[in-house]
């Protein structure tokens, strides 16, 4: 876990998806430094967003 975080985050908002998909990863989120919300479909559907700002969209990579 601690490899694919690093991965994630060193890929950043650009490239985190490609990260994503060669680590065979279903779960994955990532916030960017402008607090945009990164997820995978499959992170989507376990996770719940209970305080989200409008400055803050959510962003789905439907293609991984």
């Amino acid at each position: 876990a601690d490899a694919a975080a690093t991965a994630l985050m060193v890929a950043g908002s650009k490239d985190w998806h490609k990260i994503t998909k060669s680590m065979a990863l279903d779960y994955a989120m990532l916030i960017d430094g402008n607090g945009n919300i990164h997820m995978t479909p499959a992170m989507t559907k376990r996770i719940k967003i209970l305080d989200k700002t409008a400055d803050s969209p959510i962003i789905i990579k439907h293609e991984l």
